[in-house]
This record gives C-alpha cells, structure tokens and sequence, in this order.
C-alpha cells in the first residue's frame, strides 16, 4: 500500500499490474468534477494519460494505464494527477489461478466473531479470503486469531487502514466518510489485483453467510456455470432477526428468525462474480464493459443469509420489523450429525498412506457435511501419532469411543460403492482401507491441497535449500530411491532397479536438456556409492516431512512405487511438470484374492508417465 502524503489525503492507495497494463486505485471521485483532468504516467522516456473506469453513476475511483507492449522494461513509474505527483515501484504481476471460490471482506474489530464465519464458509467450499483490515483497534490480538488459518493458505490480509474520503471540490449529497466506499474501493482492488488468482469472487461482511439448499459444498454449484460466458452470480439475501437466545455465542444458531422474503433484486444482495469478466464492482451489482450476463440465482438453490449486528457487534433489529419465518438451514449445516474416521488411523499406514486415508475421509466430509475424527495413537514405526499431524496444519477432533458402522475397502482399484457420491453418511461410520487413487477426492483437490500445507517451521528450514538451487538452475528434478523396507521379500512394492533409473535420466535429459537433480533417498549410505549422475545433490540433514515438502517444491519427478513419493510429486505446483514411474508398482503377492500388480490401474494419474 501507498503512504505518501498527508495523514488526511492519499493519491492512491495502490498502484499495480495487471495483464500488462497498469492500474490505480484511490479515493472516490465523482468523475463529471473531472472532466478534464486525467491522471499521467510516466516511465523512462514514455507518457501514457490513464482511462477512468466508472460505476454506472459515472463516478470511479479506478484508472488504467494502457502499456505498450514491451515498453515497460523496469517496475519504476511516477503518476501525477490533480499537481500532485507519486513515484512508485510495482510488484511482480499475479497471474497464477490458485483458488475457485473466494471471498473479499474489510473488517474491523471482528476477532470475536471471524473464527465460526471463516470456518463456515470453509466448511461451504470457500478457497481464500482477501481481508482488507479497516484499522482494527487491536491489531495484534487479529493477527493471532488468523494466524491458525493463515498458516494453512486461506488469507490475505491486507491493510486497509486509510482515512476513507470522498473527494468531492463541491457540494455533493455523499458524507465523506462512508463505509460503503471503504467497500467499494476494496472490492475493486481485490477484482483487478487478485481476480487472476481466483475464478469466483464474492464481497461480504462477516455477518453475511452463503447458505446452499440442496448440497454442502458452493463449489458444486458454482461448477454448473464454469463454462459460462458471464460476469457473476447474483445471490438473494434475507435479513435475520434475534430469538431471543441471549447465551448462544454462535452466530447462526443465535438467529433463526428472518423476514418473510427475500430482499428486492440489487438491493441487499451480493454477486459471486467472475472477476476476469468484471470491469467495475460495487457492492451490491458488478458492471462489465463487454454486457456480459449477470444470473439470478434462485433463493432455493444459493442464498446470503444477513444477520444484521452493528459495528460493535452488539446484535441488534428494528422494533418495527417483524421475523416471522423460522429458517435453521444454516443450523442444519453447522451441525455435525455424524463421524467418519480411519480403523486404527497412524498404527499401520506411514504418511503417505494417511495421506490418502484423509483425503478418502475429506471427500466424503465435503459431500456429506459430516466430520472428520482420527485416534491419536503411537505407531510400530516409532511415532508417537501420526505424522500427519506433525506434517501439517489441520484441525481435526480427537475420535472418542462411539458406536460405528464399520466399512472394509475390498480391492485397491476404486469401488464406486465407496466412492463419496454412494456413501451413505446415516450412522458414524469407520472406515479401513488405503483408498490409494486420486479418483475419490479429485473432486475437492483444490481442498486437499490447501489442507497439505506443510507448517510454517517446515517451510522455514527447507526454502533456503531449495532457492539455492534454483538460483542456478532453471529445471530442478527430484529422483526418490526408496529401498529401507523394499529391500524385505514381504514388502508389496518392488525395489526400483537401476536400469528404470537411468532410463528415467535419459528421459529427462531428452525433455528437459540441462536440469539439477536431487536425491531424496532412506538409504544415503548406497545412493553415495551407487548413484553418479551429473548435476545431482544427495538431500542431507532433513527428516522425513522436511524431505517431502522439498521434493513438492521440486519441477519434475522421478519417483519409485511409495506413496510417499507419490504425493509429493502430485503436491507440486510446477507447470507442465514431468513425472516417470516404473511400470509395475506392486508385486504380485495376493491381496483380496487377486495379484497386486493386477489392482494398479486407478493408482496413477493418466498423465503420468510409466517405463519399464
């Protein structure tokens, strides 16, 4: 953000790239005051007068400047409008999708009530929220209730602690400080800044909750319109009063009275808006310069429930309103009626078999709106718990003694059965099983992933490591030799032989050319006196969980048959990245009454690439 005059005054807020053009943002200004006066930019030897992009009332507070291509060789600009003038250094554009679903909301002291609205909403499919921070009183105290969700990748949080003014040089019938443009602004700046990051964007407050009718997950609905040529979705909200429930601490189950219908079309409600296709948000309507469609959504299929609090949070509703209409759909969704888990969770399965084993267990909680507890036993393997508690960052319940069903996976190729769109989440249920394939869960990767963060001490130790290398490389390949237990005939993997290793070399070498290898290996000791390959680095000094999170960073793969391997290579982000398996993965000792080696076909993603 931009600080670069007055306490009172700011030219703009911020200043930033997108698709290669440049973009302003600032104070609210009505344009027809402006007629002729337009922001300048100015960069080395070149002058470009910046387009205002207004609200359907012809004010704007947006402006871009349309660059050459080419002609912007270094990220130092100046911009001078109204004789006053501002230098500026951009930051690198944001280009990459990460997320389907966010949220952009400006808060202010909501640290008592933002934990159970993020968790809702995550619960409801939500990706990331952009918080825009309108001057907290305590920002510490903020920070700390975030902290927990910003570890695992579902904030941003931005300062937005401006003076908000409307800059107005004659009579206008708008107070200077106005919440509804400290909104406005926001919600523009997260469109143009971020809106290559995510595919739906929706402004709310954190008294405003997305309620779906008939399924648990948004995203779901949000898929039918993917292809879609349009600017957003339009969600009808309706207004919430009290029932009287005074000890009740949660939002949504204090308040279960509304009024009788919805509010009127682009009054109150908020649009999910496609932010590629959006030219101008505001907070209740979007504006897209192409005329692109804004769909009604029905109040039967998605809606905004608004629980109307002041800016105390205080819960407050008109004397002369009345909430006749008792409506707990919310309740119904908050409300865990059932448990799903994993039959001796951590005592016989290693990280990467857990890993599939919550991925299994997520997808289910996701379709079903159940939840997720696991044991926390010690393991034969010398663990106290389950690594995946130490490897990452989620929040799940300790399984207490409870009457289950249980629910046996019978082979390792996918059982439709068993699949999330089959079961049937009416009782508690336990399941036991590797549930080894991507196709249970390939419908919420996007959730997955976010929950695999690796916590903040793995990351901060590995970086380092990494960027060294990148640093002189442009393709950094990772090659895990994974031989401790496959070296004992009882093992169900095979031991990886040479020959598929330096086939898989030769194979990167052809794509790639010139690349850096590193070894991630439970046997240093042989790789040192084995493996000579050129451009390679034994990884060193770095347990197990620190091992996987550096091969995830890695661009390539070349991994051997071990779950551990498998999900590192399926965690990275790397584009167009290349990953070698060897041709048969499991030996072919029996397992439900058939060969192993004959029950791999839904182990492995069809873009890999196997050799024999």
């Amino acid at each position: 953000m931009l600080n670069t005059f007055s306490i009172n005054y700011y030219l703009f807020y911020d200043v930033f790239l997108k698709n290669g053009d440049i973009y302003a943002i600032g104070p609210y200004y009505p344009k027809i005051q402006f007629p002729t006066q337009y922001p300048v930019l100015t960069y080395g030897n070149n002058s470009i007068r910046g387009e205002f992009i207004p609200d359907r009332d012809r004010h704007t507070m947006l402006y871009k400047f349309t660059i050459p291509n080419g002609s912007l060789v270094n990220n130092n600009i100046t911009i001078t409008y109204c004789h006053m003038s501002m230098s500026v250094v951009l930051e690198p554009e944001k280009t990459v999708q990460k997320h389907i679903l966010s949220v952009s909301s400006v808060i202010k002291n909501e640290q008592d009530h933002i934990e159970q609205w993020l968790d809702y909403h995550i619960d409801r499919g939500v990706d990331h929220f952009y918080l825009y921070d309108n001057n907290s009183d305590d920002k510490d105290k903020l920070k700390e209730v975030l902290e927990p969700y910003n570890k695992r990748g579902y904030i941003s949080l931005i300062d937005w602690s401006f003076p908000f003014k409307v800059y107005i040089p004659v009579v206008f019938p708008i107070p200077l400080d106005s919440l509804y443009f400290c909104q406005v602004v926001a919600l523009n700046h997260c469109i143009h800044k971020y809106g290559n990051e995510t595919r739906w964007l929706i402004n709310m407050d954190p008294d405003e909750y997305m309620v779906p009718k008939n399924v648990n997950n948004i995203q779901t609905i949000l898929h039918e319109f993917t292809e879609n040529d349009i600017c957003g979705l339009y969600l009808y909200d309706y207004v919430f009063g009290p029932n009287n429930n005074t000890e009740e601490k949660n939002t949504v189950k204090r308040f279960i009275n509304r009024k009788a219908n919805a509010s009127p079309w682009l009054c109150g409600g908020k649009v999910i808006t496609k932010p590629v296709n959006v030219t101008f948000g505001e907070v209740h309507v979007v504006t897209d310069g192409n005329n692109k469609q804004l769909i009604k959504v029905s109040p039967t299929v998605l809606s905004i429930n608004h629980y109307h609090f002041n800016k105390d949070r205080d819960y407050r509703f008109s004397v002369n309103e009345t909430y006749p209409v008792v409506d707990t759909k919310a309740v119904e969704l908050i409300t865990k009626q059932h448990v799903i888990t994993i039959e001796g969770f951590g005592t016989w399965a290693r990280l990467g078999n857990q890993m599939f084993q919550y991925a299994y267990l997520r997808s289910i909680a996701i379709k079903h709106n159940c939840q997720i507890k696991l044991h926390r036993l010690a393991s034969p393997f010398g663990y106290p718990r389950a690594q995946l508690f130490d490897a990452f960052d989620i929040k799940i319940d300790v399984l207490d003694e409870m009457k289950m069903k249980k629910i046996t996976e019978t082979s390792m190729t996918v059982n439709e059965a068993l699949h999330a769109d089959n079961i049937d989440v009416n009782e508690n249920i336990m399941f036991a099983g590797y549930f080894q394939s991507e196709k249970y869960f390939k419908s919420c990767a996007d959730v997955i992933r976010k929950d695999f963060t690796f916590t903040e001490p793995i990351r901060f130790k590995c970086d380092p490591f990494i960027q060294n290398i990148r640093s002189t490389h442009k393709h950094v390949v990772a090659m895990h030799v994974r031989r401790s237990d496959n070296l004992d005939d009882g093992s169900p993997t095979i031991l990886i032989s040479d020959d598929f290793r330096d086939k898989a070399v030769e194979y990167m070498s052809n794509k790639l050319g010139e690349y850096h290898l590193i070894i991630f290996t439970d046997d240093k000791k042989w790789c040192k006196e084995n493996l000579k390959y050129p451009n390679q680095t034994l990884s060193e000094g770095f347990s197990d969980l620190e091992d996987m999170y550096l091969m995830s960073l890695c661009d390539h793969f070349i991994i051997g048959s071990s779950s551990f391997s498998w999900w590192s290579a399926w965690l990275s982000t790397s584009k167009n990245k290349i990953i070698v398996i060897p041709d048969k993965w499991f030996k072919p000792m029996l397992a439900y009454g058939k060969p192993l080696c004959d029950q791999e076909e839904d182990l492995i993603p069809d873009t890999w690439i196997r050799l024999s």
